[in-house]
């Protein structure tokens, strides 16, 4: 995914996945190694991550969701996971 409208398209379909409308609002926070969206869904704000293949093994990215499901555990502040539809 290289430009900024194939990955806004891509957030705007994947929105499915997390159970969130169609319709709702995807915006541009970042764009660096990865892009960053924001997503305004049933009164609710989410950060919507889409990973530059390659960047990353999936391995790294399950170590990166495991730190961040122990610094919740921990007491610490840090964003909620959603996980998809399928888990």
């Amino acid at each position: 995914m290289s430009t900024v409208e194939s990955a806004q398209e891509f957030a705007s379909a994947a929105l499915s996945c997390f159970d969130m409308p169609a319709g709702a609002d995807v915006c541009l926070v970042k764009h660096r190694e990865n892009f960053v969206f924001r997503v305004d869904a049933d009164g609710r704000r989410f950060a919507l991550r889409i990973h530059r293949f390659g960047l990353r093994t999936d391995a790294e990215i399950a170590a990166e969701l495991d730190l961040l499901r122990q610094l919740a555990e921990a007491g610490a502040d840090v964003p909620r996971m959603v996980p998809t539809r399928d888990g």
